[in-house]
């Protein structure tokens, strides 16, 4: 079985330019984004992301590496400066279209979440960030599930006065 470090063939960037390696990856959860500076959605999601992910890397072994689908290197550069998080060079097309090819990603943005072995623990983790934020780490089943019957729980107990109270 092909793997997410295989494809990347060692070498990635952080946005201050520096290299990094797949070494750092180790015993951490990962989240794969596809995301491109030309998708509006993209740029609505990714603020919403950079805080998801500063406030999860202070408390756990987390990391996210873009995987951009922009078509030009400028692009990819204007972009991924806006992001704290590891990426995949522009120049390695290969890992890139590999990767999107792997887990079938047809839209950005789209976050796939994988387990500290590798295995997808989530395909929809763009959708659990932009309803949960960090609650719903580590993006388990178990924590979707916790959240969401908590979630209706709160809808079953609303009452006009908790719809319609404001703080003020």
């Amino acid at each position: 079985m092909v793997t997410v470090t295989d494809m990347i063939d060692g070498v990635l960037i952080r946005s201050e330019c520096l290299q990094a390696t797949v070494d750092e990856l180790e015993d951490k959860i990962i989240g794969l984004y596809f995301a491109s500076a030309s998708c509006p959605r993209s740029q609505r999601f990714t603020p919403i992301l950079v805080q998801t992910y500063n406030e999860i890397i202070s408390k756990d072994k987390f990391e996210i590496i873009l995987v951009s689908l922009d078509n030009d290197e400028e692009s990819f550069h204007g972009y991924f400066f806006t992001m704290s998080w590891l990426a995949i060079p522009h120049s390695n097309e290969t890992a890139r279209h590999g990767l999107k090819s792997l887990y079938s990603v047809q839209e950005t943005p789209h976050l796939i979440i994988l387990s500290k072995e590798g295995d997808v623990m989530n395909s929809i983790g763009h959708f659990l960030v932009a309803g949960f934020g960090s609650l719903a780490y580590p993006f388990t089943k178990d924590t979707i599930k916790e959240l969401k019957d908590e979630e209706e729980a709160q809808k079953k107990n609303q009452t006009l006065r908790t719809i319609l109270a404001t703080p003020s």
